[in-house]
């Protein structure tokens, strides 16, 4: 029997307070959604993927970052003791675990599992450096750098990837030191370009990648960053972008469906 287990997600609307990412006040949301497969692999040198690198290194911080733990509110954190500056990549989602995973093109099999959204066209999260030998603000700290969707075609099962750089609200911004350990949020989207292209080759939504820094002093401190809440939100173009048009939510299956599911047509998702 297929497993089949629909929530409600967000459609045209997107995180602006730091209510939004608590106690299910993000309309369509509840705490602990599990969205995306529940895989994840640490990146230890620079490799370049669907025409992006990310900047993993051999002295970066061992250890995973668990999907169910960021999209939930235990959340999760990269901490090393440093006193250079390193770069941590973490990618989340199914078959991030593989070697082949890292091709500067690939292809999902199959049977690879993800909740299949669809139009997904950004992300928001919590995020804090407390824990930093610079926590009080200074250089010894952590934060989040880059982020990155991974998307499969409904049919050929390609993968694609895009990056999240335009800051649609928050606290505090990617690429940028912290004035103190309180916890800060904020949330990104794709360029109009890229949601266009999710939109119009109905693109799957099947995981993330997460590159931060690790900043430093001349002698070695702990650097640390958590994030926590984590959440994508979805559009079919920049006009429906917009917390006014929270009219309508999409029902979303568990995130054990698998990408041969969807192409024979299992039905999962239901928008209004």
């Amino acid at each position: 029997m297929a497993h089949l287990k629909l929530r409600g997600v967000p459609w045209s609307i997107y995180p602006t307070q730091d209510s939004d990412y608590s106690a299910g006040g993000f309309k369509g949301w509840h705490p602990n959604q599990e969205i995306i497969s529940n895989k994840s692999t640490v990146l230890y040198e620079p490799k370049t993927m669907d025409g992006i690198t990310w900047w993993g290194d051999t002295g970066s911080v061992d250890g995973q970052m668990e999907p169910e733990n960021v999209f939930g509110t235990a959340g999760s954190a990269t901490s090393m003791v440093n006193g250079k500056r390193h770069n941590t990549v973490f990618f989340l989602g199914t078959y991030t675990d593989h070697s082949s995973f890292t091709n500067s093109e690939f292809t999902y099999p199959s049977d690879a599992r993800s909740s299949m959204m669809r139009n997904v066209a950004g992300f928001g999260c919590r995020n804090s450096c407390t824990g930093s030998h610079s926590d009080s603000g200074g250089n010894a700290q952590a934060f989040l750098e880059k982020v990155g969707l991974f998307y499969a075609h409904p049919t050929t099962r390609k993968r694609s990837t895009f990056t999240a750089y335009e800051k649609v609200s928050g606290s505090h911004s990617l690429n940028s030191h912290y004035p103190n350990k309180n916890w800060y949020h904020y949330a990104y989207r794709l360029s109009s370009t890229s949601i266009r292209t999710i939109r119009d080759q109905k693109l799957v939504f099947m995981g993330m990648a997460l590159q931060f820094v690790h900043d430093c002093k001349a002698s070695k401190h702990t650097s640390r960053c958590s994030i926590k809440d984590m959440r994508v939100f979805c559009c079919e173009d920049l006009n429906t972008l917009m917390w006014q048009n929270t009219t309508r939510i999409m029902l979303i299956d568990s995130n054990k469906r698998t990408l041969s599911e969807y192409a024979n047509g299992h039905a999962m998702e239901i928008a209004y």
